[in-house]
């Protein structure tokens, strides 16, 4: 059983492609570097927005990417939950906006790991 993100990776062959971008439409973060990155398992595929703080200068790393997907999974999390969880008040629009990402990234998530979901969400965290 696979029980780091690094080891995940490697036992599953998964790659990634990064290209940077101006901004996000999903959610609004102006102090970022914003980038989509496509993750590759075999024959499936999934494109996301990722963005990092300006202070961190190179492109995201594979690992780190999974890890923020894997904190940000939100399958069957209600949305008074997800912001009780993450400290979000919960009559905010933006708040909401970031919680239809999540769900939009975990959809995905689900797609790319099908066979391998509960060992991608029992590795440990970075």
């Amino acid at each position: 059983m696979t029980n780091t993100l690094k080891q995940f990776i490697k036992d599953n062959d998964i790659k990634m492609t990064v290209k940077r971008i101006d901004e996000r439409k999903d959610i609004k973060w102006n102090d970022a570097n914003h980038f989509k990155c496509t993750l590759k398992n075999g024959s499936k595929s999934i494109s996301i927005n990722f963005s990092q703080g300006y202070g961190i200068k190179n492109d995201p790393e594979i690992d780190s990417v999974l890890d923020a997907l894997k904190i940000d999974f939100v399958d069957g999390l209600s949305f008074q939950d997800f912001c009780l969880d993450f400290g979000y008040p919960t009559d905010s629009i933006s708040a909401l906006k970031t919680y239809k990402a999540c769900l939009k990234n975990t959809d995905k998530v689900k797609k790319l790991f099908n066979g391998s979901l509960d060992n991608f969400l029992n590795c440990e965290r970075l």
